[in-house]
């Protein structure tokens, strides 16, 4: 039971972790429109939907998010193998490394939940900005509501996974609580 509760704690420290470079997913996407917002006006203006715009740049993005997240699997695999090799060579310790697929997939899964949750308001801004917009410094506002309605049911399907996989659901409430304020004390701010 101690190491379950301990596997959850970290489990939650690196979540937070992950939470907290989700700031720099939305200023990288952020960048990232900012840098596209000629080639997204030429689209528009041949005749490009808003949403066809939108699906090629969340399609990049994914991409650069997918192979983040596998370089992380991919270290976080080797990781247990080099620890149990260390212990071997040091105390003499007989410990064998395995694979926890279940884990790598719920990493996955949180990685990319907190792209989603932190990218699609800076995309919808690529779709919502009007060609004249994109194509001169308009800082017209752009109605992002199903963006910010996308991103908070990215936030929730977080926290469900956070509460589905925690072995104590008190500690997985009250991680996704302080998740909540720190957000909210952060907007504030």
């Amino acid at each position: 039971r101690n190491l379950d509760r301990f596997s959850q704690l970290l489990t939650l420290v690196a979540l937070t972790a992950l939470v907290a470079g989700g700031a720099g997913v939305a200023n990288a996407v952020q960048g990232f429109v900012e840098r596209k917002r000629a080639q997204f006006a030429i689209l528009k203006a041949l005749g490009a939907e808003g949403s066809r715009v939108f699906k090629i740049a969340l399609a990049q993005v994914l991409t650069a998010a997918s192979f983040a997240i596998l370089i992380g699997l991919a270290v976080g695999a080797l990781i247990p193998w080099a620890g149990a090799q260390a212990l071997r060579d040091l105390a003499d310790l007989p410990v064998s490394a395995a694979l926890d697929l279940q884990g790598a997939f719920y990493g996955a899964l949180y990685g990319l939940l907190v792209v989603l949750i932190f990218a699609l308001v800076p995309l919808g801004r690529a779709h919502e900005t009007p060609v004249a917009a994109l194509l001169r410094d308009d800082p017209r506002g752009a109605s992002l509501a199903r963006y910010r309605a996308a991103a908070w049911a990215a936030a929730a399907a977080l926290a469900a996974l956070v509460m589905a996989t925690s072995f104590d659901v008190k500690l997985g409430a009250a991680y996704v609580g302080a998740a909540v304020a720190a957000f909210a004390l952060l907007r504030g701010a």
